[in-house]
């Protein structure tokens, strides 16, 4: 997706000074100073081909909801894009309850049950953290994501988080 043009006026200058010289060598490329596209979710999508139950080893589904999905972090913090987020795009976690972290949740304790680490848990710390995350292509911005204490391993992204409310 692309960002809107930025109004800053000197992005604009250096874009036009580039195209200048661009145009004077020859060369093809045009730059437009553009705003960084803001993102809130960054997951993969699967819809289940056969019958399943959801169940997880470490904790009952049934005195959880669902926050959201880990897709990134340090040594120190992880990331988490919002339930609302998720289901703002269109997609429904199958057969669950969602719970929208809001500043009155700073403190309280998620959950998770991923693939490389299995069972953990962190405190949030923030509930509408704005990261930029680095991807092979380049840097993305998210905003109004939920921030941890270090809750992913690498090989945890797209693990649900949960919060118990029983």
């Amino acid at each position: 997706m692309e960002g809107e043009t930025s109004g800053c006026y000197l992005a604009k200058a250096l874009a036009s000074l580039y195209n200048f010289l661009a145009e004077l060598t020859g060369a093809r490329t045009r730059l437009k100073p553009v705003l960084a596209v803001k993102n809130k979710v960054d997951f993969a999508v699967a819809e289940p081909l056969v019958d399943y139950e959801l169940r997880f080893p470490d904790f009952s589904v049934e005195e959880h909801r669902f926050v959201g999905l880990g897709f990134a972090g340090s040594d120190r913090v992880s990331c988490v894009c919002k339930a609302r987020h998720i289901v703002g795009e269109g997609y429904w976690p199958v057969d669950v309850e969602t719970y929208d972290v809001t500043g009155g949740d700073v403190g309280k304790v998620v959950e998770k049950s991923g693939r490389t680490s299995c069972y953990s848990k962190a405190e949030i710390v923030d509930d509408s953290a704005e990261v930029r995350v680095r991807y092979d292509e380049g840097v993305a911005l998210f905003t109004d994501v939920i921030l941890t204490e270090k809750l992913l391993e690498p090989g945890d992204s797209g693990s649900s988080v949960w919060i118990k409310v029983v």
